[in-house]
C-alpha cells in the first residue's frame, strides 16, 4: 500500500450529471479508525494560539506541508506552532514554533486551487519512532485509479458532527478518476492540481459536503 499526503479529498455519494455540489471545506475523517502516531509518524497538528487548527505533515526535520487555507487568515508566525509525536490532539508530544510560512502564490481561496503551504520550524525535530518525515510522491508520478491511499488526522468522525476527534484517525481510500470527480462536482471545481479519492458508494472520506 502506498501512503501519500492528501490535503483535501473530493468524494461523491452519488453521480448526478448536471447537479453540482458547492464545496464547503471542513476537517473530517469520516468512518475512520483509531490510529497510532507510530504508524503515521509524519502526522502533525498545526496549532494556532496553542490549539489545533489543521493537520500537517513533516517533510524534513525542519519543514512541514499543510493546506494554504489553514494559514490564510494570518501569516504572522508568532501565532503558529506544530505538535509532533502524539496520537492525542492538543496534548503530548513536542511543540515547536514556526519561523516562516510560504503559501502557494497562486492559492485561490474561492476555488481552493493550489491549496498548499510550506512552513519552516524554529528548530529541528529529532527523528524517532513517533516523529519521521513523510515519503512524498514524485512530481511526475501519477497514482493509478484504484490505488489505495491513507488519509489521517483529527477531523470530525461522522456527518453533522462538529466536535473533533481527540484520537488520531486514519481512513483508507481509493484514487478516483478526475473525470468522475468533474461529473460529481462540476468541470470548474476540480482542477488539474487536485486529486480525488474516496468511494463512490460513500461512507468514507476526509471532507463532507
Amino acid at each position: 500500500m502506498k501512503v501519500i499526503l492528501i490535503c483535501y479529498v473530493f468524494l461523491s455519494y452519488t453521480i448526478k450529471t448536471g447537479e453540482f455540489k458547492k464545496i464547503m471545506i471542513e476537517e473530517r475523517i469520516i468512518n475512520g479508525k483509531d490510529a497510532l502516531i507510530t504508524d503515521y509518524p509524519y502526522q502533525l497538528s498545526l496549532l494556532f494560539n496553542g490549539l489545533h487548527r489543521c493537520g500537517a505533515a513533516l517533510i524534513s526535520n525542519s519543514a512541514i506541508v499543510t493546506a494554504a487555507h489553514c494559514v490564510m487568515h494570518s501569516t504572522n508566525c508568532k501565532y503558529y506552532s506544530v505538535r509532533a509525536g502524539t496520537t492525542t490532539v492538543n496534548s503530548g508530544g513536542t511543540v515547536v514554533g514556526i519561523k516562516r510560512i510560504v503559501s502557494h502564490s497562486k492559492f485561490d481561496k474561492a476555488s481552493m486551487d493550489y491549496d498548499i503551504a510550506i512552513a519552516i520550524l524554529s528548530r529541528c525535530l529529532s527523528f524517532g519512532p513517533t516523529v519521521r518525515s513523510i515519503k512524498l510522491v514524485g512530481a511526475k508520478e501519477d497514482l493509478p485509479v484504484g490505488t489505495h491511499v491513507n488519509a489521517t488526522g483529527w477531523g470530525t468522525t461522522y456527518p453533522g458532527n462538529t466536535v473533533l476527534s481527540t484520537h488520531l484517525k486514519s481512513v483508507e481510500l481509493l484514487v478516483i478518476a478526475q473525470n468522475v470527480c468533474k461529473v460529481c462536482y462540476g468541470p470548474d471545481v476540480i482542477t488539474s492540481r487536485m486529486m480525488c479519492a474516496g468511494y463512490l458508494s460513500g461512507g468514507k472520506d476526509t471532507c463532507q459536503f
